[in-house]
């Protein structure tokens, strides 16, 4: 069978589960992992998404399809107590896999969620841009600082990517039609106040799928929505202190 979750450390204490942003692999949370590495003793697991660079499983653009393949593969690896985290995109799955892990697995269900920049799933309600042009895509995502230059003159790079943006918007999509279940389980959110996708408004409406009580840590005013490998140090330093919080 085809890995999914890719653990990162030979450390076998208290786990925790890791999921990239939109476009992201497994590969662009291994930086925090290394923090996060140094500072614990933590058995730490990275999701390489299905058709994204690192996997060899075909591309997918269906929420339930995705989440299916992720609940499969994370029930071989999961302790008990483990703590999902997931940037952006990745909080979006983080939770929706919890979710599904709590009412189906409870045995294996993560004791606690961190979503980091992640904006409520309906935040994308009404949008399509999994099926606009690939201007509209492209200046969205440069609006959020996810498109590197280097990509934007490369249209090579472009025609290997796009797909996958693509993709990835309509899982999201996908996730914006479902109505909201509010789910008991503890969470913390990482967020920049800069960052337009976590203004408060799109925080609150958290509160429509997570009834526990919730904890919040911000970013330097410059980090904004991508800041995982700028300020890896200090968003291990916060999943750190949440994880000893909840011990």
């Amino acid at each position: 069978m085809k890995k999914v979750f890719f653990k990162t450390n030979d450390k076998s204490g208290r786990q925790i589960v890791m999921f990239p942003y939109l476009g992201g692999s497994g590969a662009s949370l291994f930086k925090l992992a290394k923090e996060l590495d140094e500072r614990s003793d933590c058995d730490i697991f990275v999701a390489f998404p299905p058709g994204h660079m690192g996997s060899e499983i075909e591309l997918y653009n269906n929420l339930e399809d995705l989440l299916e393949l992720y609940c499969t593969h994370v029930k071989e690896i999961l302790k008990p107590n483990s703590i999902f985290f997931g940037h952006s995109m990745g909080g979006v799955i983080a939770y929706y896999l919890a979710k599904r892990l709590w009412e189906y697995v409870p045995e294996l269900k993560p004791a606690s969620i961190i979503l980091s920049a992640s904006p409520a799933p309906d935040f994308m309600f009404g949008k399509s841009l999994s099926t606009s042009d690939d201007a509209i895509l492209l200046k969205e995502m440069e609006r959020l600082g996810g498109t590197p230059e280097e990509l934007l003159e490369n249209r090579e790079l472009l025609d290997y990517f796009l797909p996958i943006f693509r993709a990835d918007y309509k899982i999201l999509e996908d996730a914006s039609k479902i109505s909201p279940q509010s789910l008991n389980i503890p969470a913390e959110f990482i967020l920049c106040y800069k960052d337009e996708m976590t203004q408060v408004k799109n925080l609150l409406q958290w509160k429509k799928y997570i009834n526990e009580a919730c904890m919040i840590r911000t970013m330097p005013e410059d980090a904004g929505h991508m800041y995982l490998t700028k300020y890896a140090d200090l968003v291990a330093d916060m999943i750190c202190d949440y994880m000893n919080l909840k011990e």
